[in-house]
């Protein structure tokens, strides 16, 4: 009988507590997310605020010339692709990128979820990241004036053309020093690919997030600046945390077919009922007599003057909207830390500019491009992609056709549409052709400057060094009824990956503030990286 009587306040304190009202501040995937979680776990008492029309966030696929995704005439403006597995050049191993695999399934979750529905599925297929024929970065052209790819440039000693440093002995001491101090080897390597949790704390613990390049060198190794600057671009302050380096060592990538914004369309059904599109957010506030929470809101796009403000009261709020956006809310006082974590969290910023043309005429040049992606600085495009989808088909064919970040991103983006697009233009032309570039072009493109964008202001995050094992511990904390999630509130940013264990860690950290351990658990188990050898 005592037993029976503790049992039902247990009961009904989870039932009280699953009852309670959720805001979810963001469409994006790591808001998306977290609504799943939530649902797995039988709360549904939440809804959405979503700025723009639409979801996804900084997940963006466009197409183009009014084509559906089965058209294939579209690239990405957002993340484009999913590293899988490495293969070591030495011993031929293979070894898969583990982190990833939450991705995989969250498609597959949704899938389940979705089932009988053809048009949601995600499915995935083949990219191509390195593709040999691609234009390579060269001051050098062919005798036609093009520019020759990546194979020609390696094996054609004509194309040789070496770094020339200062001092090349001072040079290579500090590409040495960097090489040593970040310590990349085979065994970090696979630590890194195999298990992302274990190479953040080792990466920590060898002081990885205290430095950049520049400042290790000059304050560490006292290379003189010249040298530095050389090197390592000296407005580089990001951290020496090489995850990023290690997925670009993949031997494999995949993306989703049809473009990556079919994965927050597979939510549609199960948020329409719960979503309230064009809510922009501008401030929070705590209301201590009845510890909830007022999110004040105006539709967007109305008269900035004279429109009221709407308000939602939730009991708690997950907030997934980007941080430099809050630098005009109205916020509840919170802690000196976590202040500063909103207020100083920089984003960068990138400009992608997608480009239909009539054929896929790369595919049929003498040598043919066959996907694969290229970086340029001279014609300043940043990186090309080629479509890695429907090759060697006929009917016109979109690409990558720029993909510049930071600084470059800036200068491009305040360039008119018709400006940036006209040099884009002239550097294909120089990169396959004037003739076969002039033939084939059509007008058709879609520029995305994330800087510009009113939902986001800026493309992903990039935190200077030191500032990321400050930063975090703040967002881990709840304060106010407040849990942040999002890429700039976890330890990896600007994949895919990042949003989604973010959310995983909020929506455990919401849980756990509401004293639903089991819960909790269920989403540990479910998510919380069950792939990863621990």
């Amino acid at each position: 009988m005592w037993l029976a009587a503790q049992k039902q306040p247990d009961e009904a304190f989870v039932a009280a507590a699953k009852n309670k009202s959720f805001g979810i501040l963001g469409g994006g995937i790591s808001g998306l997310a977290s609504s799943l979680m939530l649902d797995s776990v039988g709360i549904h008492n939440w809804k959405i605020l979503e700025s723009s029309e639409r979801i996804g966030g900084r997940i963006r696929t466009v197409y183009l010339n009014g084509s559906s995704p089965e058209d294939g005439q579209y690239h990405e403006l957002g993340p484009m692709r999913f590293p899988v597995e490495i293969t070591d050049s030495e011993t031929n191993e293979t070894f898969p990128i583990m982190d990833q695999r939450m991705v995989f399934q969250l498609a597959d979750v949704m899938n389940e979820l979705n089932a009988g529905n053809e048009t949601l599925q995600v499915k995935f297929w083949e990219w191509i990241q390195s593709s040999p024929n691609t234009p390579a970065d060269t001051p050098f052209r062919r005798p036609d004036g093009t520019i020759p790819g990546k194979k020609e440039v390696a094996s054609d000693p004509a194309y040789y053309n070496p770094t020339v440093y200062h001092n090349a002995t001072a040079a290579e001491e500090a590409i040495q020093a960097l090489d040593d101090f970040k310590g990349l080897t085979p065994e970090r390597i696979r630590m890194y690919a195999t298990n992302i949790f274990a190479a953040y704390k080792q990466a920590k613990e060898d002081g990885m997030f205290d430095y950049s390049e520049v400042s290790y060198l000059r304050h560490v190794m006292k290379t003189d600046l010249n040298t530095t600057d050389e090197v390592t671009p000296s407005q580089n302050y990001w951290p020496m945390w090489e995850y990023e380096t290690v997925y670009f060592l993949a031997s494999k990538w995949v993306t989703i077919q049809g473009g990556l914004s079919r994965l927050p369309a597979a939510f549609e059904p199960h948020i329409k009922d719960r979503i309230q599109y064009g809510a922009k957010v501008n401030g929070l506030h705590y209301n201590k007599d009845n510890d909830t929470l007022s999110v004040t809101w105006r539709p967007t796009g109305s008269e900035p003057f004279s429109t009221p403000n709407k308000v939602t009261n939730f009991d708690y709020v997950l907030n997934s909207v980007p941080l430099n956006l809050m630098k005009f809310w109205n916020m509840p006082p919170y802690s000196s830390l976590l202040k500063r974590s909103i207020d100083r969290t920089i984003y960068a910023n990138a400009c992608k500019v997608a480009v239909q043309f009539k054929t896929r005429f790369w595919e049929h040049l003498e040598r043919p491009v066959l996907g694969g992606c290229t970086r340029l600085y001279s014609p300043q495009l940043g990186q090309v992609c080629y479509p890695s989808w429907h090759l060697n088909s006929t009917g016109p064919g979109t690409m990558l056709a720029s993909y510049l970040s930071d600084y470059e991103a800036t200068v491009a983006c305040a360039m008119s549409e018709e400006e940036h697009m006209a040099y884009i233009k002239r550097a294909f032309s120089e990169i396959h052709g004037s003739e076969i570039v002039e033939e084939n072009w059509t007008g058709n493109y879609a520029r995305q400057c994330w800087e510009q964008d009113e939902h986001h202001a800026g493309a992903f995050t990039m935190q200077i060094f030191s500032q990321q094992h400050l930063y975090l511990p703040a967002f881990y904390r709840t304060e106010f009824k407040t849990v942040f999630i999002g890429e700039a509130a976890t330890f990896t940013h600007t994949w895919i990956f990042s949003a989604l264990e973010s959310a995983t860690r909020g929506t455990v950290q919401l849980l756990l503030d509401m004293g639903l351990v089991d819960e909790a658990k269920h989403i540990t188990n479910t998510w919380m990286a069950r792939w990863i050898d621990l």
